[in-house]
This record gives structure tokens, C-alpha cells and sequence, in this order.
């Protein structure tokens, strides 16, 4: 009975130790597999601007909305405006319309609003809001 014993935990060893080796045969065969059988791969090429117009096709398209757009408007483009509105206060840079959170470049009127609202809402602030009244007067003056 002893040695009956001693063989079945002899054996259950062996499975144990089989079943080791057998995975780590297979674990390593994986892994061998990942690194040996990698291919380098080229990156993604990025899909910019400059790329769209090197087809010949694009080229000419892009030229012919350019001669357009300079018949409509022989003088050219209009003065280009800046969309910040700009100030600054205890040595930060604001910009106005952020303030206010409204878009840049917003019209007079929807600037005159928001204002309005942040003045009925926060009295604290009288001394900021009328640097962006200001710097709103000097953006739309310009």
C-alpha cells in the first residue's frame, strides 16, 4: 500500500513537471514567433496639405480656383483681421472674447451682451470687465 502510494505521488510530480516543460516550450515558441517573424513596417504616411497637390489633376484645379478668385476681386484680398482680442491685467495676457465666451471675432452687438450678462452676474469684477469693455472698443475702432 506504501509503495502504491508513493508511486501515485511520483507520478503526479511527473505530470506536474511535464505540464511545465510543455508550456514553457510553447510559450517560447510564441515568443520566437513574435520577434523572428516581424516584418518592419513602413510609417503611415501623413495626409497633409502639400500632398493633395502634387496629383497633376489637383494642381490645375487649385490653380484655376486661384485665377477666380482674382477676377472677382482684382484688388486683391481684404486686410486680414486678427480674431484675439488681446489685454492684459495683473501682468496676464487675457483675451477678451475668451472672457466672455463667445467666438473670436464676434460682432459689436453679441460682445455688448455678453458683457452685459458678466456685468449683472459679477459685480466683484467691475475693474476687468471694463478693461475688456475697453480693449473691445479699441479692437472694433481699429
Amino acid at each position: 500500500m506504501l509503495n502504491s502510494r508513493v508511486g501515485t505521488i511520483y507520478n503526479q510530480r511527473v505530470r506536474a513537471n511535464i505540464f511545465l516543460i510543455i508550456n514553457a516550450v510553447i510559450v517560447g515558441y510564441l515568443i520566437l514567433r513574435l520577434f523572428l517573424n516581424r516584418k518592419s513596417q513602413r510609417p503611415t504616411p501623413l495626409k497633409d496639405e502639400i500632398a493633395r497637390f502634387r496629383h497633376p489633376a489637383a494642381k490645375d484645379l487649385f490653380r484655376e480656383s486661384r485665377e477666380n478668385y482674382t477676377k472677382a476681386n482684382p484688388q486683391g484680398p481684404k486686410e486680414e483681421r486678427s480674431l484675439n482680442c488681446l489685454f492684459q491685467y495683473n501682468g496676464h495676457t487675457w483675451d477678451a472674447f475668451e472672457v466672455l465666451g463667445i467666438p473670436g471675432g464676434s460682432d459689436p452687438a453679441a460682445c455688448q451682451r455678453a458683457l452685459h450678462d458678466m456685468r449683472r452676474n459679477s459685480e466683484a469684477a467691475k475693474e476687468f470687465l471694463d478693461l475688456v469693455d475697453l480693449a473691445l472698443k479699441q479692437y472694433f475702432s481699429t
